[in-house]
């Protein structure tokens, strides 16, 4: 089993947090991750969320701690909700097979789970893997990484569609995700494409036009060739030497 030590914070939301994040969210509460809008529909901070009985804990990437407050202080203001920032720290769990889980509050991920712990100490019998490690760990199994894949852009470019609920009630930037999902599509978007050769200047390109550029990437032996995750033209057009997947 090994783990990364995630660079979030994580907040406890309390007294009416429910209806609170209801308004300002994309997903379902239940959910295990999220996203914070602004009125455009541009993307604040993905997060990873989980529900109790009492409580909700997000788990935040620390780069976007002011801009998450700053976003929130109007709102906060006017409602009864505590957010107050913990002390636990995540850690993303990877089991090489099925094992007892590490920790209670535990967040589900593509592959193994984020737990938030108070004490890291309890994971000195594991490994803690690399920063290159953990990026072949996400690109293997889908999980592009907000501040290296993408940033603040019109969150349907994101693509990651388990973090919205098309059937949830109002949210702040709602309106314009709904138009664009029923009625458009994005520009562009964030795909997945395995090369045998990762192109040399890091372009996307399809019948020699360029389309896009590579955010992240590593050689992955499961897949038997260079996996990337690119920012690209939203079409159906074949790319030069790679595919989708």
């Amino acid at each position: 089993m090994d783990y990364k030590l995630l660079d979030n914070y994580v907040s406890k939301l309390t007294q009416d947090q429910e209806k609170f994040l209801n308004s300002l969210t994309t997903n379902e509460l239940d959910k295990p991750v999220n996203a914070f809008l602004d009125k455009l529909g541009k993307l604040i901070v993905l997060v990873y969320q989980l529900k109790k009985k009492d409580a909700i804990y997000l788990s935040i990437p620390n780069k976007y701690e002011q801009q998450l407050n700053q976003h929130l202080q109007p709102y906060l203001r006017l409602s009864k909700v505590k957010m107050e920032k913990t002390n636990l720290k995540a850690v993303h769990i990877v089991p090489e097979k099925e094992e007892e889980e590490i920790g209670t509050l535990i967040i589900q991920q593509n592959i193994g789970y984020i737990t938030l712990l108070e004490n890291v100490d309890q994971l000195k019998h594991l490994k803690e893997v690399s920063e290159e490690e953990y990026k072949k760990i996400r690109l293997e199994n889908n999980l592009p990484s907000q501040g290296i894949d993408f940033n603040n852009e019109m969150f349907l470019e994101v693509n990651i569609p388990e973090a919205i609920s098309y059937t949830k009630g109002c949210y702040l930037g709602q309106e314009i995700i709904a138009r664009v999902h029923h009625k458009s599509k994005p520009s562009k978007i964030l795909t997945r494409i395995l090369y045998p050769e990762l192109p040399k200047d890091l372009k996307v390109t399809s019948h020699q036009e360029e389309i896009g550029a590579i955010k992240s990437s590593c050689y992955s032996e499961k897949f038997n060739g260079h996996l990337c995750f690119a920012k690209i033209k939203n079409d159906d057009k074949e790319i030069d030497d790679g595919e989708r997947v």
